[in-house]
Parts: structure tokens; C-alpha cells; sequence
């Protein structure tokens, strides 16, 4: 995935796929249901939210981190950011714990990296997705207690996404830099 990114050879709309890509990948790994077979990945289990029918997964991709953010609005892009801020307050003190998780990842093993990181993910599927097993959401609304217990798992991995998916595009934008001439000091090189 990085190696699009960083071949020269390449038009740019084939690096801004693949930079387009990674920024998805790791948005997709840090969602639970996006690592777990079980109906589908939550989309055969159907619930309610706020008293529309939908599924599990939909609840999880999008349902519980939009009206955390107060509804989808036309100001879709400032909600984004003001809730980017945030988490980068409230996470600030978990910052450099989660650097260190990064830092022990490699450009040249991120596969590793990312198989670590979608594991930890699938972990809250056991811890609170499916805790009462698929009986225990299934045509259920997960709009209130459960929507308010599944809210900080949302803001811690949307925080360690975000942190990851920095450090990653920093270190592609090193090694671009260092195949021309630089050097680097970056930890996943």
C-alpha cells in the first residue's frame, strides 16, 4: 500500500488513490465490525438507532460518531474538525503512549502494524459490540445506554487512527525525501 505511494514511476492520481486508500484502510481497521465475521460484520444484525431501522455496522461506521457530533449537518466538514480537537484534548495525555505504540511499527512490516491495530479493534467486539452476544442488540434501539457506553471506545479509536495514520504519512513523507537526498530520523524507518 505505501510502496503506490512512494513509486516514482507512477502518475500522481495513481499516489493520490493509494494515499486515498491508506487514509481508508486505517479508518476501516480501527472499527470493530470491520474485523469480524458475525453476520457479515454487524450488517445482518438488525437494530434500531433513534428509532430508524438500520443495522450494527451502520451503526458503528457512522450512527454513534455522527450524533456524538451533534447530526449530520451541512457543516459536515467544521463538525469534523471541531471534533478532531477535541480528541487531540482529551487525548493529549494518552498522546505519547500512543506514539509509542506507532513507533514500534515499521514502514517495512506494516502489515504487522496494521494486523496489531485491527485486532485491538475486534477486541471491543467481545468487550461491548456483541458483550450480550447478537441477542442482545438485535432489533433493540442503541440510540441510549448503549450508544452512551459505545461512544469513548469511538473516541479512543478514532484518536489512535488518526495519531497512526500521522505518523504513517509522515514516514512516506520521509522516505520520499530521503530517496532524494535528505535524511531521516523518523521511528518507522
Amino acid at each position: 500500500m505505501t510502496s503506490r505511494i512512494l513509486n516514482p514511476s507512477l502518475p500522481h492520481t495513481d499516489h493520490y488513490h493509494a494515499l486515498k486508500f491508506l487514509l481508508h484502510f486505517i479508518g476501516d481497521i480501527h472499527q470493530p465490525l470491520h474485523t469480524e465475521a458475525e453476520d457479515r460484520g454487524g450488517n445482518g444484525i438488525h437494530v434500531l438507532f433513534d428509532n430508524k431501522h438500520t443495522n450494527l455496522h451502520s451503526v458503528w461506521d457512522s450512527d454513534i460518531a455522527e450524533k456524538h457530533a451533534g447530526g449530520r449537518k451541512l457543516d459536515e466538514k467544521d463538525d469534523a474538525q471541531r471534533w478532531a480537537d477535541e480528541l487531540l484534548r482529551a487525548e493529549s495525555q494518552n498522546f505519547t503512549s500512543m506514539m509509542m505504540q506507532v513507533e514500534g511499527c515499521s514502514l517495512h512490516d506494516i502489515e504487522a502494524c496494521a494486523l496489531e491495530w485491527a485486532n485491538e479493534a475486534n477486541n471491543y467486539v467481545c468487550s461491548y459490540v456483541l458483550m450480550d452476544d447478537v441477542e442482545g442488540v438485535q432489533g433493540h434501539d442503541l440510540a441510549g445506554e448503549y450508544y452512551e457506553g459505545a461512544v469513548p471506545i469511538v473516541e479512543l479509536l478514532i484518536a489512535k487512527a488518526g495519531v497512526r495514520l500521522a505518523s504513517l504519512v509522515n514516514a512516506i513523507a520521509v522516505v520520499g525525501a530521503v530517496e532524494h537526498g535528505a535524511q531521516s530520523q523518523h521511528p518507522l524507518l
